[in-house]
């Protein structure tokens, strides 16, 4: 309690934000689900990002961090979408387009063919509706405890193939499902329609895999299909060169770097930090934008300073 007093206190009179903008430092901020209720304080986290950084395209950022500009530019910020969701489209975009800011938006092309939602969510959702019995087994399966976001968890690293099987057993057990007006709000896909009337001079798409598998969980073939076949649909479905991708879960592997530079100019993780010239293309660090802008703004300002150029 006293550290989210101390937080809201510097956010309020400023602080954080001049601390930020003192020290000069480059971010990838990372967005998830933006659902309609959220929209407010969703706008309120640009308009802070706005006032104490630039908010620019990857391509300009990442033209910063290689030396590949006509000048060298400090204090910039690249908004980044995971998962390719409606609420996206609907909500995320308008705002982005009123501002006029550009991002870059992650899709899993397949699971939009399917008009899918990304396994995580879906399976969570599932697991959520069985008995207590039905549950349990699943518990026991995974090794685990507690809530059934655990057995998620656990199904992220674990082989694809496998993750899969025990997600149709899941799946099995609740022929009936559907999500709720409230998840369908947080969780339902973007169509195709949806993707191809996004400006895209304001909005450049990425890849986040075909299907939204865990890359380090992935056998080699799996891999180079996944990331393949989801650059080749996008490109023949958009008509647009695509080049950046974005790790599922934000999990990668030293050993899977090669693979994914052969499809894709850079990569993004969930490691949390600023970026800085000379990083590594294909394991670019992000900061998730918390949606209580104190706390938001103190993870901005303590990695600033981190992140500062020597």
């Amino acid at each position: 309690m006293a550290a989210a007093s101390v937080k809201q206190i510097l956010h309020t009179s400023r602080v954080s934000g001049r601390y930020v903008k003192r020290h000069n430092s480059n971010f990838i901020v990372t967005f998830h689900s933006v659902p309609p209720k959220e929209r407010c304080r969703f706008e309120a986290i640009l308009r802070y990002l706005a006032r104490n950084l630039k908010v620019v395209g990857l391509g300009e950022l990442v033209a910063q961090i290689q030396d590949e500009a006509p000048t060298r530019e400090g204090g910039l910020a690249a908004l980044t979408f995971d998962d390719g969701l409606k609420n996206h489209a609907h909500v995320v975009y308008p705002i982005l387009k009123e501002l006029g800011m550009p991002a870059s938006f992650y899709v899993c092309p397949e699971l939009m063919d399917r008009e899918r939602s990304i396994w995580t969510w879906e399976v969570k959702s599932r697991l959520d509706r069985l008995s207590e019995k039905s549950r349990q087994g699943f518990f026991e399966l995974a090794g685990v405890t507690g809530d059934t976001q655990e057995i998620v968890k656990w199904m992220k690293t674990i082989p694809v193939e496998r993750r899969e099987q025990i997600e149709k057993e899941i799946g099995d057990c609740t022929p009936d499902f559907e999500f709720t007006e409230e998840e369908r709000h947080r969780f339902e896909p973007m169509s195709w329609q949806e993707l191809q009337e996004l400006d895209p001079s304001l909005i450049t798409i990425g890849s986040h895999t075909s299907t939204h598998i865990d890359v380090p969980q992935a056998k080699p073939d799996r891999l180079e299909r996944e990331l393949g076949v989801s650059k080749q649909i996008l490109e023949s479905r958009l008509n647009r060169k695509v080049e950046h991708f974005a790790y599922p879960n934000g999990n990668f592997t030293l050993e899977v770097l090669p693979t994914v530079g052969r499809y894709y100019r850079t990569a993004l993780t969930t490691q949390k930090g600023a970026v800085r010239r000379g990083d590594n293309l294909l394991t670019l660090r992000r900061i998730h934008a918390d949606p209580n802008l104190a706390r938001f703004s103190w993870d901005l300002a303590v990695n600033a300073r981190k992140g500062t150029q020597t």
